[in-house]
């Protein structure tokens, strides 16, 4: 567009001058001069404010972000038709008194046509670079440098040479400076374009496979394990509520794509990084908002991802939530508000997704009791895992609830309902093979039982027993019968003091501290002098199969 204003404006200014029959010696060399001193002037000022304009501008976001605004194409463009009007003044000074009169009336149309197209390029530039420099201006910038190709460039370059900087880490600095800005709109716009900008990662036919520490795998893993948990730690800090709040919808975002594309380390990655906030976040009310949306949002990606046939990350995921809650609940004190979201883990959470594992098609043995507390990720199947995770999260998380209750005397789950969710998983395990993982969940819901007749009256208030009754007389006569003889130690998880070692690096570890110390009746005498009145009920099918 300019090349054809500079070739018009010559052409119709050399037309004038041949017909005035203008003689370019009389004040042309004047006019060249000045035109140099001028725009060398210009030049000289307005990039030099402009330049320091930026540095101090992206500064307080991104340091590197000013050597971006170097590469753009309309600044090289600016320089260049600049760097040509200087250098054609100059030749035309040069050659003033060599050139015939109708070459230099030429030439000094050219170059005043020239220098008007600099000026008027330089306008744009100053106006479009000052709107760049605005918080939306650095966000479509670097929206738009972040295209799946060149992420995966610069991944490559970062895994080769730390040195050079991972493709997320201006977008990250930019969200973090607005947190400080309290800029709660610009971190907002921020987060869903780091949403979109892992998103379109993913989906990119050019991302290869990510396998475990290939140099995506490495990227996605500081994004998810440590940068969003950041952002949310912060807006926590700087009392930006909805901030920590918008990050839910940035993992949702990243979460249904990568259970989209069928990505386990990405799925994997993502929720170990946002479960762990349920952990380090505090027990003020906001807080307490924030780690609401984290339970109710990953228990939501859980419940996809399994039905998506995501196993593995799944089953990490799912022990992970439980271990961590249950982290969480063992550290709140007698002030600290209750959020009764931890409840609904075992009601609506660990019991459905042990449910959706037991209807799989996936085919596989059953294991010993001890063979299924001691299931590690890469020695069995990962539904399996599923199932072993959803029983040591609920076991796990149910007796830091008990815990609680005695510590404090507060309440903070629903008893009714939390029995329910146990009997409802054990229903679930009675219609499969798993002859011994139904056993063991069967057996752990006797063992609350017992606690909640051995316990203060005002613990486990309305902890419903009445879920003996869902299973059949063969699950009931086998668990008790081991019960009794010693093969079966139901109380494993439970005793074990919640939120100690990781579970899934090192199962049945950690410390044992009994709920009752020192009870009056023992368990196995406690369940010798139950009536245990089983419901007769046909089979509704197995779930069988060899690994």
């Amino acid at each position: 567009m300019l090349g054809v204003f500079v070739c018009l404006s010559t052409l119709s200014l050399f037309g004038l001058i041949l017909l005035f029959k203008y003689d370019p010696h009389s004040s042309g060399k004047a006019v060249l001069s000045t035109l140099a001193r001028a725009q060398t002037g210009i030049f000289a000022i307005v990039f030099s404010v402009v330049v320091l304009g930026v540095q101090l501008s992206t500064s307080q976001y991104a340091p590197r972000l000013a050597t971006d605004f170097t590469t753009d194409p309309f600044y090289q463009r600016t320089v260049g038709i600049f760097g040509a009007s200087i250098g054609l003044n100059i030749v035309g000074l040069f050659l003033f008194d060599h050139l015939p009169t109708a070459v230099l009336a030429f030439l000094l149309v050219l170059s005043l046509t020239v220098a008007t197209g600099a000026f008027v390029t330089l306008y744009r530039f100053v106006r479009e670079t000052l709107e760049k420099t605005t918080p939306e201006g650095i966000l479509a910038h670097l929206k738009d440098r972040m295209t799946p190709e060149t992420m995966l460039a610069e991944i490559k370059d970062a895994a080769e040479d730390t040195v050079n900087p991972d493709p997320f880490l201006a977008l990250i600095s930019v969200i973090h400076s607005f947190i400080d800005d309290k800029d709660r709109a610009s971190a907002s716009l921020g987060l869903d374009i780091l949403a979109g900008r892992v998103a379109a990662l993913l989906r990119s036919p050019a991302t290869p496979y990510i396998t475990q520490d290939s140099p995506a795998d490495q990227s996605l893993e500081r994004v998810c394990v440590d940068q969003l948990p950041n952002i949310v730690d912060e807006a926590a800090d700087n009392g930006l509520t909805q901030i920590g709040l918008d990050v839910s919808d940035t993992v949702e975002t990243i979460g249904e794509t990568a259970i989209a594309v069928r990505s386990e380390r990405a799925f994997e990655h993502l929720l170990t990084g946002y479960i762990d906030l349920v952990d380090t976040l505090g027990f003020e009310p906001e807080d307490e908002r924030i780690r609401t949306k984290i339970l109710d949002t990953t228990s939501d990606l859980l419940k996809s991802g399994a039905k998506s046939g995501l196993w593995e990350s799944t089953a990490i995921a799912t022990r992970r939530l439980g271990w961590v809650a249950a982290a969480s609940l063992m550290k709140r004190d007698l002030d600290d508000g209750r959020n009764r979201r931890y409840g609904s883990l075992l009601i609506l959470c660990f019991p459905k997704l042990l449910a959706t594992a037991v209807d799989s098609y996936a085919t596989f043995q059953d294991h010993s009791v001890q063979g299924w507390l001691r299931l590690q990720r890469s020695d069995s199947h990962s539904v399996a895992r599923l199932i072993n995770s959803c029983y040591g999260s609920m076991a796990e998380l149910t007796s830091a609830a008990i815990r609680y209750e005695l510590r404090t005397e507060q309440q903070v789950v629903d008893w009714s309902s939390v029995a329910y969710g146990w009997s409802e998983g054990a229903k679930t395990l009675d219609n499969t093979h798993l002859d011994s993982m139904a056993q063991l969940w069967f057996g752990t819901l006797l063992y609350l039982e017992y606690l909640a007749a051995m316990s203060p009256d005002h613990v486990m208030q309305g902890f419903n027993p009445h879920g003996r009754h869902r299973v059949s007389q063969e699950l009931g006569r086998t668990t008790v019968t081991r019960i009794e003889n010693g093969d079966l130690d139901p109380t494993a998880v439970i005793e074990f003091r919640p939120g100690g070692v990781d579970p899934i690096e090192m199962p049945l570890t950690g410390h044992k501290v009994p709920i009752i110390s020192d009870p009056d009746v023992s368990f196995s005498d406690w369940i010798a002098n139950q009536p245990f009145l089983f419901a007769q009920r046909e089979s509704m099918g197995s779930f069988t199969g060899t690994e």
